[in-house]
């Protein structure tokens, strides 16, 4: 009789997933998405770089005044350390969660600064 009681049970209650990907729920209130840099904020000081406790943030200065940020969020842990580092204001948090990619290197993100920036 438990058996017979067990699944009627399974048989009346409501999934507890969703359809997703084609049903989506809204990410929960507070959550920090991926670290998004500002581009004309940014001065490359490279305080991000020092902050970030994994190494996923690289600042490459050139000789004529320019350079590139880059992040891999593959090694990004999403701390907010770098957010909170930033003198510029220059890095946000992102709602952006999700991150399937079919490529390693579609992780990294790089971001080209002139000899003005």
């Amino acid at each position: 009789m438990g058996m017979i009681r067990s699944l009627l049970k399974l048989a009346v209650s409501k999934p507890a997933t969703i359809g997703y990907p084609n049903q989506m729920t809204p990410p929960e209130r507070g959550i920090r998405g991926t670290p998004v840099l500002i581009l004309d904020r940014c001065d490359l000081t490279a305080a991000c770089e020092a902050a970030c406790p994994t190494g996923a943030i690289q600042i490459a200065k050139g000789e004529s005044g320019g350079g590139s940020w880059q992040i891999d969020y593959g090694g990004c842990i999403f701390c907010g350390a770098c957010i909170q580092a930033c003198p510029e204001a220059a890095i946000v948090a992102s709602d952006a969660f999700e991150l399937a990619i079919r490529r390693r290197e579609d992780a990294i993100v790089t971001h080209t600064f002139g000899g003005g920036a």
